[in-house]
């Protein structure tokens, strides 16, 4: 007869009085000498749907563009709330991480950039993000945001008037419109707009959003 009873190998779980170890379940982890199929959970931001897992490093980092809320999950949770994005191992829907790896250049557009490409956060600026997003979308041509959270990208607010935005992403609008035409609000590049050169009798100078009109004494027969 046996002396005593043998270690419960990994990838299985032994209960008061078993004989033949049983599976480890989907959902959880089970190392050398487990003693019950939950006792070791795949974590928050985890999920498992595969058996005989003998550590916690085998549990799968939640889906990008969801997120998994709770311990011992099969499947996500759900899909990344709008305004948010989850690029893998979110636990919640709504993840704001204390220390975004998003920054702002001050230069030119002030164009958001992104250090790593696994993260969870608010959309940042000069992005919209969809429910289920995995990473940020940027802004479109002519428009500038320096708003976080945005859920779509008619959330973008057109580029300020007197200004033009030719570049997607764009935080701050700081292009002012070139003299001999004029830049209303959500213009992207005003000298690939015929619409946009300065008619005759007004006249544009930087930054113009309106042509003015010419005041009395004076002329102008040209166009921008």
């Amino acid at each position: 007869g046996q002396s005593s009873c043998s270690l419960c190998p990994n990838g299985s779980y032994c209960e008061i009085g078993t004989a033949h170890p049983s599976i480890c379940p989907e959902g959880s982890y089970c190392p050398e000498s487990t003693k019950f199929k939950s006792q070791y959970l795949c974590p928050n931001g985890t999920y498992s749907n595969k058996v005989n897992l003998t550590e916690v490093s085998q549990c799968e980092p939640c889906t990008a563009g969801y997120y998994c809320e709770s311990e011992g999950l099969i499947s996500p949770t759900g899909q990344c709330n709008p305004g948010y994005f989850c690029g893998g191992g979110s636990k919640v829907a709504n993840p704001h991480e204390s220390s975004s790896p998003y920054s702002i250049s001050y230069i030119g557009e002030t164009c958001v950039s992104v250090k790593n490409t696994t993260v969870n956060d608010i959309c940042p600026m000069g992005h919209y993000c969809l429910k289920g997003s995995s990473a940020p979308i940027q802004c479109p041509q002519g428009t500038n945001s320096s708003s976080t959270g945005l859920t779509s990208a008619s959330e973008c607010p057109q580029c300020q008037s007197g200004f033009y935005c030719p570049h997607n992403g764009t935080v701050y609008a700081t292009r002012k419109c070139p003299a001999g035409y004029y830049c209303p609000s959500g213009t992207i590049d005003p000298t690939n707009n015929d619409s946009l050169i300065c008619p005759i009798a007004h006249y544009c100078p930087l930054g113009s959003s309106i042509p003015l009109i010419c005041d009395a004494g004076t002329y102008q027969n040209m166009i921008g």
